[in-house]
């Protein structure tokens, strides 16, 4: 868990304090092929989106067959991206 502090005084004089609380939030981005409308279970993440991209690319050709990935499912595979 960590905590943010942010402590703002603003032209009226009055002090305005926010507490952000984040559990368990993933930062690295993710993919999931279901976001995708594939009825497949693969799940990826990575330190950057281009490690993502080369475990997704390296799935497609494995478990679907796609030695190139076509430039329309590539366009939803970046839109299904969590950052």
């Amino acid at each position: 868990m960590h905590s943010f502090d942010h402590v703002e005084d603003t032209s009226k004089g009055l002090i305005i304090k926010l507490t952000i609380v984040i559990t368990g939030v993933n930062f690295m981005p993710s993919f999931k092929c279901k976001d995708i409308g594939m009825k497949c279970d693969f799940t990826a993440e990575a330190k950057t989106q281009d490690e993502l991209m080369k475990k997704i690319s390296a799935h497609a050709a494995s478990a679907h067959g796609m030695k190139t990935v076509p430039a329309e499912t590539m366009t939803a595979i970046k839109k299904a991206i969590k950052k």
